[in-house]
């Protein structure tokens, strides 16, 4: 069962910095309601109507956040990195923190330095090492799959992570049979790297 998020606002924040320029606070300009359209679906609870987003949409959602924090930047003539964006449910709880440049940080995601090292090794790194086998550099082949494989294990931890928590709440069991093991073996490998 795929996670909901219920996001009700927008939040522009410019960073208050004391003299010597480190972040002190995040203070908050504008709020925005967010806006119907998709991924965003109408939904009534409890007699309340609100948005309803998955964590894919969530992402798109927060995505579309950069071009406007990037131009409440340039009305303001703010430096890229003291504004941000933030999503927000009815609670105040976070959703999404959007930069300029496009970084997104949500707290139900994976790691972003994981994700980073992941989409560049799949761009970069493993075809490079496809390249070396056919030089016959083969140790360096082997260095570029073995640092794939170890970035894999690392997925695996932060998928698992996820999937092991409520809501979706996976048994160990379940992980392991998707990884083609024994529960108890992803338990021992991914499990303390999940906790």
């Amino acid at each position: 069962m795929a996670k909901l998020y219920y996001p009700e606002r927008v939040e522009h924040d410019i960073a208050a910095r004391d003299k010597s320029g480190v972040l002190v606070q995040w203070l908050t300009s504008t709020v925005e309601a967010m806006r119907g359209g998709p991924p965003l679906r109408r939904t009534t609870r409890d007699g309340l109507t609100r948005y309803e987003v998955t964590a894919e949409g969530l992402r798109d959602v927060a995505e579309a956040c950069v071009r406007p924090l990037r131009e409440f930047a340039g009305n303001g003539q703010l430096p890229s990195e003291d504004v941000r964006a933030v999503i927000r449910d009815a609670s105040g709880a976070l959703l999404a923190d959007v930069r300029c440049t496009g970084t997104l940080l949500l707290p139900d995601d994976i790691d972003p330095q994981v994700r980073r090292r992941f989409v560049s090794m799949l761009n970069g790194g493993l075809p490079l090492g496809i390249r070396q086998v056919d030089r016959g550099d083969y140790a360096a082949a082997l260095n570029a799959i073995g640092t794939a494989r170890r970035l894999m294990d690392d997925l695996i931890a932060e998928v698992a992570a996820l999937a092991t928590r409520e809501p979706v709440d996976l048994s160990w069991e379940d992980v392991g049979r998707a990884l083609d093991l024994p529960g108890e073996t992803a338990e021992q490998w991914y499990g303390r790297r999940a906790g």
